[in-house]
């Protein structure tokens, strides 16, 4: 890779960059128009603050596949031959504050009863400890600000069961207790959040990564992981 042009290096990274963000920008446009398409031709009006819910949701997700993806790429990257030791700098605590208030964002929703609150006064955030939903979203509020301080901390791996716990409790979220079979839909979006969640996170992760080492050996290695996680 040394000896290669920095011309013929950059431009394929910078394929990739625009790559990704093009696939970021369209699936962020599922839950955005989601709900649009699903009650289009069905005379049933939207929940009120839907598209302000669906951005929340949209942020919570990025904000969770950041450091996963990081967490992910790291423990790729040390079986890579003569990888290097410096990294891209990382964005999770970024993210991870920007999840904690998209999260707080949302707890406030289920504090209302999930409408979305008109003041500070339609806010009970003592019923949140009463209900599934209202726990649910104490959990994940809590773990994005624990994200936040591991990742900040002398041992960022740290990271994964705060992670872990917000995984759960989105699965959980997703599938009342009173509807059949809560545990098996609970089970199957937790499959399915991870695998997404590293794939995205890792995905952008991997072409910071293949940035900072464009000039390295191990850069030469790192597409193959890249193939794998795109595959």
């Amino acid at each position: 890779m040394s000896g290669v042009p920095a011309a013929l290096t950059e431009r394929p990274s910078a394929a990739r960059a625009v790559a990704v963000l093009a696939l970021v920008a369209v699936g962020a446009l599922i839950p955005l128009l989601g709900p649009r398409v699903a009650l289009d031709g069905t005379g049933e009006a939207a929940a009120p603050g839907v598209w302000g819910i669906a951005l929340l949701r949209t942020v919570l997700f990025a904000a969770l596949c950041v450091p996963a993806g990081e967490l992910f790429v790291a423990g790729l990257a040390r079986g890579v031959p003569g990888a290097p030791r410096e990294a891209p700098r990382s964005w999770a605590p970024y993210a991870a504050a920007a999840g904690f208030v998209a999260a707080l964002s949302l707890a406030s929703v289920v504090a209302t009863g999930n409408l979305v609150p008109r003041s500070p006064s339609d806010i009970d955030i003592g019923g949140l400890y009463e209900t599934r939903d209202g726990k649910l979203a104490l959990l994940e509020v809590n773990a994005f600000a624990a994200v936040g301080l591991c990742a900040l901390s002398r041992r960022p791996a740290t990271q994964v069961w705060p992670l872990a716990a917000i995984a759960v409790a989105e699965a959980l979220r997703a599938h009342p207790a009173t509807e059949q079979g809560p545990l098996l839909g609970s089970g199957l979006t937790l499959v399915h959040l991870v695998c997404a969640s590293l794939w995205v996170g890792g995905l952008l992760h991997v072409l910071r990564t293949l940035r900072h080492w464009r000039t390295t050996e191990a850069g030469a290695v790192l597409p193959g992981a890249g193939a794998v996680l795109s595959g």
